[in-house]
């Protein structure tokens, strides 16, 4: 007989939507709610219209009905002993997915929410039935200028462009890694207020897609981080500053 896992009231009130959604006031309730023996978890992002479905399957299957809709799409937190059951469920139900890495920390709801965000694009796009994240893979070196931008963007993302809305974020992203990522020490630096600096890095996992607590990801940004200075220096070596 199947093991019944703790159950989880459905996501639906503020405070667990907005863990879902990457906002650090929700996360305190959902891991209230959660079994801390659990040891991992991914995010599922399905399509909207299969939010009642997925919830009568789920309900079925006997797994915590940790569900919920943001922006649109139906988003669904698993364990990772539950992944199976739910992309058996997922077949069965025809629904396309896309499906986060896996993640320990509640923290890195948001980001997990972006991977699978993401997947879900691509699943859609290429009629994927079950799409999983595997980060990008990036060279520890860079033999030219153009690979140097290579990696910047393949990084960074939105954060490698001028837009005058995310220059701001990729400062505060550079100076948290400059700083052994210590969010006193960055906040202090920046001129911040510590929510301003949890707010401003929380943006920073979306638009990249990368958690500043996973050790994969804050390696990659830590890449991207020395790429962009070493592309400043050779393009102001070979213009002659």
């Amino acid at each position: 007989r199947r093991r019944r896992p703790t159950r989880l009231p459905h996501l639906g009130n503020p405070n667990r939507r907005h863990a879902l959604a990457g906002r650090r006031d929700g996360e305190v309730a959902l891991d209230q709610i959660w079994n801390a023996e659990t040891a991992g978890y991914r995010v599922i992002v399905i399509a909207g219209d299969f939010a009642r479905r997925l919830a009568l399957a789920v309900a079925l299957a006997g797994l915590p009905p940790t569900s919920t809709t943001v922006n649109g799409r139906t988003v669904l937190v698993a364990t990772i002993r539950d992944i199976p059951l739910v992309r058996r469920i997922l077949a069965e139900v025809d629904a396309r997915a896309g499906v986060s890495a896996e993640h320990r920390d509640l923290a890195d709801i948001g980001g997990a929410v972006a991977e699978a965000s993401s997947e879900f694009s691509a699943a859609v796009a290429q009629d994927d039935p079950w799409r999983e994240y595997e980060g990008e893979h990036v060279s520890l070196l860079a033999r030219s200028h153009t690979e140097l931008l290579k990696i910047v963007q393949s990084v960074l993302g939105p954060l490698a462009g001028d837009d005058p809305r995310h220059i701001p974020l990729r400062q505060t992203l550079f100076a948290f890694l400059d700083n052994d990522m210590r969010w006193n020490v960055t906040a202090a630096t920046l001129g911040l207020h510590r929510q301003s600096l949890v707010y401003r890095l929380s943006q920073v996992e979306k638009l990249t897609g990368r958690s500043v607590r996973r050790t994969q990801d804050v390696a990659e940004l830590w890449l991207a981080r020395k790429a962009w200075e070493q592309s400043l220096s050779r393009r102001d070596s070979s213009s002659g500053r």
